[in-house]
């Protein structure tokens, strides 16, 4: 994965921000809006190099947005690894 650009690298720090101002883990936030703001799904890989933070790190955040239904696994033809997608309807993920 490519570097991140200045202004998406700002992007994803301010939902971190907005995640710790809800008493959420500022990851949950910074992986939301990674995703959010990457057209193609992403593997925990690659986000985890993205962000900087271990792969460990990044399972269990995505697991923990999986749950309330802010992400969503998928699959890529001719890949075995999981992919996430961000569910794009905020309304839907505060609803849940």
């Amino acid at each position: 994965m490519e570097p991140l650009h200045p202004a998406k690298r700002e992007m994803i720090e301010a939902g971190g921000r907005t995640a710790q101002s809800f008493g959420l883990n500022r990851l949950l936030g910074q992986i939301y809006v990674l995703l959010y703001l990457t057209p193609q799904p992403l593997t925990l890989d690659e986000i985890a190099q993205a962000l900087g933070v271990s792969k460990a790190s990044v399972s269990i955040a995505c697991r923990q947005l999986e749950s309330w239904a802010a992400v969503h696994r998928t699959w890529v033809k001719g890949d075995r690894r999981d992919f996430y997608v961000p569910e794009r309807n905020v309304r839907q993920i505060i609803r849940q």
